[in-house]
């Protein structure tokens, strides 16, 4: 059985290889700052960006387009 089959609450998977030392990949996906200058479709900001990374933990992201819409 996977995890993703056992876990009482939604769970997110996310497996690539990247040509990076493991720390700066890590760093790209959880810190606030650094997601801001490439995460989201052109033509969108990211307003907020906030993650825990630890098991249990929660992240909030807002992105608003051109318009300013979110």
């Amino acid at each position: 059985m996977t995890d993703t089959q056992t876990a009482a609450v939604p769970t997110l998977v996310i497996r690539r290889t990247f040509n990076a030392p493991r720390e700066r990949v890590f760093a790209a996906w959880t810190s606030g700052e650094l997601l801001r200058g490439w995460f989201g479709p052109p033509g969108t900001t990211m307003h907020e960006a906030t993650f825990d990374a630890r098991e249990g933990g929660s992240y909030r992201a807002e992105l608003h387009d051109g318009d300013d819409h979110r």
